[in-house]
């Protein structure tokens, strides 16, 4: 094994920006330039925040690998990977990327409408809805402020919500269930496009008439009450009142396996952005939410899986929630969630991985906060998986790697055990080659091994002082 022992510096000369290799994973797939805020949308990719409102300025999405639409209604900062962007840019003593302005993504993106280019991210008319939501953006950007359904509203507009309100609730309750079915689907088409109908129309009472619609024996309208709850949890005024209103037990059923797949994946959908409340995080818990939501990590829907990971993200933030993660085994599985990952045979499928098993990291590090979840982990073997994670450089993403030396990182803290299991991993020479290197997370390794050496030190130090001869007489 190579000693521990490396100095640190910076080699060669400050690089331009021009001849800066720019990552892949840093790179707009809709601009094609390094993104200066990237953000995730619902199906985990990252694209720049101006690509994305330019899309949804022209009515336009980027097409996936088999043909669908992605769905960029809702989405949240991805500060891990602007991290590691603004991080590979200060190594190279160089600017990191300029803004795109919002005029000139409205200018690409009309330009790869109108005429494509070979190799660029194609782009399609859409407004279909795919179900995972994200209110923060929502509120911070005043996406609608330009729509004829903003918070302007005439008085008349609000009395004409109220009796829109009043029409819906009467057929949802009817008996009739062809005017169930056409006022849910109704509901679900006005609570997508209108910020003022989610606010107006969550009431209590309507609350209640979709928590007995969402156990439907009718599956379109069971499917179209979940998709509308979803619409109306993106604001969030609205988080608490469904929280409250009792529909919580229902959709952490749905989850276990009593609807649909598609009914179950809107409500990992929906508990997803409930979870983003910090008044609702205790709640799910409470309520069972956790195990089932472990369980839809394995589902053989894509958007149910990564939603379930973003709503454990959200849900480990609580430390009550965490104990019982450690009690149900939630590391094995989220260990294995990452070997599967990794197991990906195509580079479209691994890049969609990359985002999940990311998500899964976070999860893990959140875990790593309390004295009790870092003595399960090392229990469970974290400590040889992340390594032998990083040690297959060429099946993660830079900013994986960023959240895996987070992961070692706050393990290091419980001292000689960590040593002693980066070294049985053969860890060594994996962080030092980091250390050194040029990719992201290298001063992370760096604080890694120093807090590693100076351990040995005082180790060393201590059986130095002892005088062994003594102590075994006596």
């Amino acid at each position: 094994m190579a000693a521990w022992k490396w100095k640190l510096g910076r080699r060669g000369k400050p690089d331009s920006r021009d001849d800066c290799s720019i990552p892949a994973e840093f790179l707009c797939q809709i601009s094609g330039r390094p993104m200066y805020d990237p953000v995730i949308i619902s199906s985990g990719q990252s694209f720049d925040r101006s690509s994305v409102l330019a899309c949804k300025s022209l009515g336009v999405a980027p097409v996936q690998g088999d043909g669908v639409p992605l769905d960029l209604s809702s989405f949240f900062p991805n500060t891990n990977l602007k991290r590691a962007i603004l991080s590979y840019y200060e190594r190279r003593n160089v600017p990191p990327p300029d803004p795109l302005e919002f005029h000139t993504a409205c200018d690409i993106v009309s330009a790869l409408v109108t005429a494509p280019k070979d190799g660029a991210c194609r782009l399609v008319k859409s407004d279909n809805y795919v179900g995972v939501v994200e209110s923060t953006i929502l509120d911070s950007l005043g996406s609608f402020a330009d729509s004829p359904c903003s918070s302007n509203r005439c008085l008349s507009d609000f009395e004409s919500l109220s009796s829109e309100h009043d029409r819906i609730l009467a057929k949802l309750r009817s008996a009739d269930i062809c005017d169930v079915e056409e006022a849910s689907v109704h509901f679900r088409n006005i609570s997508h496009s209108d910020r003022d109908c989610r606010v107006a129309l969550c009431t209590y009472k309507m609350l209640v008439a979709l928590r007995s619609l969402i156990i439907s024996s009718h599956q379109q309208v069971q499917v179209n009450s979940l998709a509308t709850l979803v619409n109306l949890s993106l604001e969030k005024v609205n988080k608490p009142k469904i929280a409250r209103s009792g529909i919580l037990p229902n959709l952490i059923d749905l989850l276990k396996g009593s609807g649909s797949d598609e009914a179950r994946e809107h409500a990992c959908a929906a508990l997803f952005s409930l979870s983003i409340e910090d008044d609702n995080k205790a709640a799910i818990g409470a309520l069972g939410g956790l195990p089932p939501l472990l369980q839809a990590l394995r589902s053989n829907n894509r958007p149910t899986r990564v939603d379930s990971a973003a709503a454990l993200y959200h849900l480990s933030l609580v430390r009550g929630n965490r104990i019982k993660l450690l009690k149900i085994g939630a590391v094995q599985i989220l260990l294995s969630m990452t070997h599967l990952a990794n197991s990906s045979n195509t580079n479209h499928i691994e890049h969609q991985h990359c985002h999940y098993r990311h998500m899964i990291l976070l999860v893990l590090f959140n875990l790593g906060q309390d004295r009790e979840g870092r003595v399960t982990m090392l229990d469970a073997g974290v400590v040889g998986h992340m390594i032998g994670l990083l040690r297959g450089a060429d099946m993660i993403s830079e900013v994986e790697r960023v959240a895996i030396l987070d992961v070692l990182f706050q393990l290091n803290s419980d001292g000689q055990r960590f040593r002693w299991l980066v070294k049985a991993a053969g860890g060594g020479e994996v962080l030092h080659e980091i250390a050194t290197g040029s990719k992201d997370g290298n001063q992370k390794a760096v604080k890694i091994l120093e807090l590693i050496a100076r351990r040995k030190e005082e180790e060393d130090h201590v059986e130095e002082d002892v005088d062994w001869e003594k102590l075994l007489l006596d």
